[in-house]
């Protein structure tokens, strides 16, 4: 497996609050070492978050799809959701240091990243497992998704043959 690592000479993994969504209240998993791992041999990748303060408990454990819709906040946010405006409103970091995505089954989840480099670095890695695993075909989209692609490649196309 490869790991996610940062293109500076800091090492990974970044440190994270991991939160999971329980009812409409955001629920603290704990602090974690956050890191992405991708298996060439399986062609799937993983976001992990282990304990800071017993590195083999792990917290979370995510595959990371391309049909998953990741966010990473930025700026001010204007939400249903009363518990997650309280979270990012009363935190000290700034807002570029969250990403939050839901689970197939369900289930809410964010990082809150201490810096804003190393959210940076997970939702570059997300981006990238994404990409990979788009181009490389593994990804079926529903015949729905194939419409909306195939319709903005033909209205690209237009927009670049009237230029």
């Amino acid at each position: 497996m490869n790991s996610l690592r940062a293109k500076s000479d800091q090492p990974f993994p970044r440190s994270a609050k991991v939160y999971k969504l329980v009812g409409s209240q955001w629920a603290d998993q704990g602090t974690a070492f956050c890191y992405g791992q991708f298996d060439n041999d399986t062609n799937q990748a993983f976001l992990i978050a282990r304990s800071e303060v017993n590195f083999e408990k792990l917290i979370l454990t995510t595959r990371i799809r391309t049909t998953d819709v990741y966010q990473r906040q930025q700026g001010p946010l204007f939400l249903n959701s009363t518990s997650l405006h309280h979270l990012l409103t009363h935190t000290t970091r700034p807002l570029d240091t969250l990403i939050v995505w839901t689970e197939p089954d369900g289930a809410d989840y964010a990082l809150s990243f201490q810096d804003a480099e190393g959210c940076g670095e997970v939702w570059n890695f997300i981006i990238d497992v994404q990409r990979h695993l788009t181009l490389t075909g593994t990804y079926n989209p529903s015949p729905i998704t194939q419409l909306f692609y195939s319709t903005l490649l033909s209205t690209h196309q237009l927009i670049c043959a009237f230029r």
